[in-house]
């Protein structure tokens, strides 16, 4: 075999690049068509976060829900009071110091009320007299069963009679006092 020389190495190899850099230069052409679409590569990765946006303005109101369950039935209340009670004397005008009995009469109270007569004055009230309703809510107080100890207090004037009953009922009627012709 025989050697290769420096002389002839160093040509060679110069002869190789003389010809890469023509086939480089001398290829060079006018471009070519567009390739085809490529297959879609692999998803990226997620971004950060956005900002926080400004509040948005309220919006409508939504429309109203369904009704509700029907309730339960309550149960019956008590039948009402057919009359409103009322109270009668046989007098309304009363001489102070000369007139001493009447008679009062109470309808329309509940059978069995315990009522209490106040006449109402702008000293205090004066109890005149307490009665029981008979079983059709009446009563009658005869003369000799009031106080009329109180009278004497009374100066001339129209005052109010007020009957109170313990189940709620109320009644009343004017009282007139008047002084004495002397």
């Amino acid at each position: 075999m025989k050697r290769f020389s420096r002389g002839r190495f160093s040509g060679l190899v110069l002869i190789l690049v003389l010809v890469a850099t023509l086939a480089i230069a001398g290829c060079s052409g006018s471009a070519g068509s567009q390739g085809a679409q490529g297959a879609a590569g692999l998803p990226g990765n997620p971004g950060l976060p956005g900002v926080q946006g400004l509040q948005g303005n309220p919006g409508n109101p939504g429309n109203p829900g369904n009704p509700g369950l029907q309730g339960l039935a309550g149960s019956d209340g008590s039948d009402g009071s057919a009359l409103a009670a009322g109270v009668m004397l046989d007098q309304t005008v009363f001489v102070i110091g000369a007139d001493k009995t009447f008679t009062m009469t109470g309808y329309g109270f509940q059978p069995g009320e315990v009522v209490i007569a106040k006449l109402l004055t702008s000293q205090d009230d004066l109890i005149l007299v307490g009665a029981t309703a008979n079983a059709y809510g009446a009563f009658q107080v005869n003369p000799q069963d009031l106080d009329l100890t109180s009278f004497g207090a009374i100066e001339a004037g129209i005052f109010t009679l007020r009957v109170s009953g313990t189940d709620g009922s109320i009644a009343s009627a004017p009282m007139m006092f008047v002084a004495s012709a002397k």
